[in-house]
């Protein structure tokens, strides 16, 4: 059955404060025009309204989509979507929005969703004939790719083909897609330049073990120019095999422009740990795909030897060879002609001593290399002399998991001293919470190597307890280029949450209490205990506790949060933050979070719709007024003393009640604040957690005697 067509449906009238300019990189990349057996929306119903649309941002920054709209075909069909203020498009990230939330009907034999800017015109489309249920139409590369209904449904995920069918299985034809125009590049520079296929007793990625995962392949830049490789794919024999890997773009997921462009003569190494691309033992290809999964550059092999390489003969050009020695991430050269009988080998000296001493991979509020700017670029690695006489690092390598940096002849590293590394130097992209990183001497071989799965947090760093020796650690005062030093232990009975030299009590009010930690300067060390008043998976990564003296936000950086609901007692360690305006305990992962015990959920305080600001910011309030004006994803009450705006997040498994305005309504629920701009006044909003918080009186009026 069609999904009915409205009639007289309004035009979409643009935002009338659009300014002109470029406009952000916002393209359709997937969408469900026809669900039938699946619940898309987890909304408990089979309905018309599971019908979806995803965007894909090809911006490096965040985009407010605010005034653009989401239509069907022009002239008809459904009324356009706009957009409300605030709602962000994250930089490489997925929005996906379904008919229940558009109201854009799709229908079920034909019919054309459009992108629309905020002036009206329109930003991208996409057409389909008959389509098949429960099954949706995906860009082959995420917001460039030509489109397909061959890959399976991932609505607010990375588009990716399938499994194979096995043969002699039958599948239904395609549709036939528009023909998009050609995608422009440069098709010239890069080349595939080595692969090792066959990896055997030694430990090519430095993970500690030799497996099927140290397979690696290395590219390399011979044009004149950096070339962005976002969207571009690795991929072995054509129609078979494993799944391409898809070079990610600019900041996505924590990937920064230095992650994915590759500088004139530069090489890039790509371990299967990385790619998941599987290259045969006995035979197989290896392939180089353009973002328009055009066939750029291959290479063919058969019978592979163990730990042995294909290399270019001359780097970026010329016939593949096995006969050289392999050189990931260095450059292709021929063996080294063995010496005659009477020739006596020169061995290079190398000085012992020279250590990895501390790595700061996760910088972002402190300008570390001092260029100004505080950004990704700001990651740091430090290197130790322990010897008695200076080395020189010159042909030195430093390697994380998918890049090595060589450092350049005339490096050099003085007796006990230090030597500093940004990662603007080097293009080594550390992660956040994960990897690792090797110092290797010009023979190859590994002086030291450092992993770690779980980051030390922003602007913290991993050091060793002395330098050049000791066991790693990160509880360390941050010391680039100087003496490592670690945090005092906390004294007895502090629960571990003793503040960093430097940070002070704030007098009056009482030690491990909300109300301090609210107080704290941006940046303590804070340990406190309070019960869940919000519990997590209600509003992204956050939740709520309080205790008798205020409330705030606990903020997981990384991690999953322990099973915790309304009324749990637990104990939070976390460091000081001020985001956008509101009081936060940023939490680097589970492990600062203990569960205490079951306890009582937390009586609201009753205040008047005017009073939800800073007095009561974190804590569990209940209100009561007029409806004077409701949003998509918002109302606001006002009983006489001011508006208070009820924000509905996302992450909400149901949707804002409807209103209508004049209507006396009441609201459970947590005072917090977003305020856009600079000094970030204002912005307080009550944020409900379950159905029940909102609903019109008597349904939960206070109780006699309540606040």
């Amino acid at each position: 059955t069609n999904t009915p067509t409205a009639t007289g449906a309004p035009t979409y009238t643009p935002t009338a404060t659009f300014t002109a300019g470029p406009l952000p990189r916002i393209r359709l990349n997937e969408l469900l025009p026809r669900p039938h057996a699946i619940d898309w929306d987890g909304d408990g119903v089979l309905d018309a309204f599971d019908e979806w649309i995803e965007l894909f941002s090809l911006e490096t920054a965040a985009v407010d989509l605010a005034g653009w709209a989401l239509d069907d075909i022009a002239g008809g069909g459904s009324a356009p979507y706009i957009f409300p203020a605030g709602t962000i498009l994250e930089p490489g990230g997925f929005l996906v929005r379904y008919r229940s939330t558009t109201r854009v009907a799709l229908n079920q034999d034909a019919d054309t969703a459009r992108l629309l800017a905020p002036d009206g015109h329109q930003v991208d489309s996409f057409s389909y004939t008959n389509p098949r249920r429960d099954v949706s139409y995906s860009r082959m590369i995420d917001g460039v790719g030509d489109w397909t209904d061959a890959y399976p449904p991932s609505p607010g995920r990375a588009n990716r083909a399938g499994t194979p069918t096995p043969a002699g299985t039958p599948t239904e034809t395609p549709t036939a897609t528009p023909t998009p125009t050609p995608l422009v590049y440069d098709r010239e520079s890069i080349r595939l330049n080595e692969v090792l296929p066959r990896p055997a007793e030694v430990d090519w990625n430095g993970d500690g073990a030799a497996t099927a995962e140290d397979e690696w392949v290395e590219l390399f830049n011979r044009g004149s120019a950096p070339v962005d490789l976002s969207g571009w794919a690795l991929d072995d024999i054509a129609g078979g095999g494993s799944a391409p890997y898809i070079f990610p773009r600019a900041s996505a997921a924590g990937i920064s422009p230095a992650d994915v462009v590759l500088a004139p003569g530069a090489y890039l190494l790509l371990f299967r740990s990385q790619t998941g691309v599987a290259l045969n033992n006995d035979g197989d290809t290896v392939r180089l795909l353009g973002p328009d999964a055009a066939e750029v550059d291959s290479f063919s092999y058969t019978q592979p030897a163990a730990d042995r390489a294909y290399a270019r003969a001359t780097d970026g050009d010329g016939p593949w060879t096995d006969a050289y020695p392999p050189s990931p991430g260095r450059a292709n050269l021929p063996p080294t002609p063995t010496p005659t009988a009477t020739a006596t080998p020169t061995v290079t000296p190398y000085l012992q001593g020279v250590t990895l001493n501390e790595i700061l991979p996760y910088p972002e509020y402190v300008d570390w290399d001092e260029n100004g700017v505080a950004n990704f670029t700001d990651e740091w690695i430090e290197l130790y002399n322990a010897g008695p006489a200076a080395a020189s690092l010159g042909g030195w390598a430093l390697l994380d998991d998918t890049k090595t940096y060589t450092l350049p002849l005339g490096t050099v590293i003085w007796p006990r001293g230090y030597l500093l590394l940004f990662r603007a130097q080097t293009r080594l992209s550390l992660g956040d919470n994960h990897d690792q990183v090797t110092l290797r001497r010009p023979d190859g071989v590994v002086v030291d190597h450092f992993a770690y799965d779980r980051g030390p947090g922003r602007d913290r760093s991993y050091c060793r307890a002395v330098d050049g020796g000791g066991a790693w650690g990160k509880d360390c005062v941050e010391t680039p280029g100087r003496a490592n030093q670690l945090w005092p232990t906390p004294a007895p009975g502090d629960g571990g949450g003793g503040s960093a030299p430097g940070a002070t009590q704030t007098g009056g009010l009482a030690p491990g209490s909300i109300a301090a930690a609210r107080a704290a300067p941006p940046d303590t060390r804070v340990t406190v205990a309070g019960v869940v008043t919000l519990p997590p998976g209600l509003f992204g990564r956050s939740s709520y506790i309080q205790d008798e003296t205020g409330g705030i936000q606990v903020y997981l950086r990384a991690g999953a949060y322990p099973a915790l609901v309304v009324g749990d007692s637990v104990r939070v360690t976390g460091w000081t933050r001020d985001f956008h305006g509101e009081a936060e305990i940023s939490v680097p992962n589970p492990s600062y979070l203990t569960w205490l015990g079951v306890g009582t959920p937390p009586v609201p305080l009753r205040v008047t719709t005017g009073q939800v600001g800073e007095a009561h910011e974190g804590r569990l309030v209940r209100i009561v007024g007029r409806v004077v004006r409701f949003e998509p994803d918002a109302l606001t009450l006002d009983d006489g003393s001011g508006p208070a705006r009820i924000y509905f997040p996302a992450g909400l498994a149901w949707r804002r009640p409807y209103v209508q305005i004049g209507e006396v309504w009441a609201a459970w629920g947590v005072v917090g604040q977003y305020a856009w701009d600079a000094p970030y006044t204002g912005g307080y909003r009550l944020i409900p957690r379950f159905p029940s918080d909102v609903a019109p009186p008597p349904a939960f009026l206070p109780v006699t005697g309540g606040g």
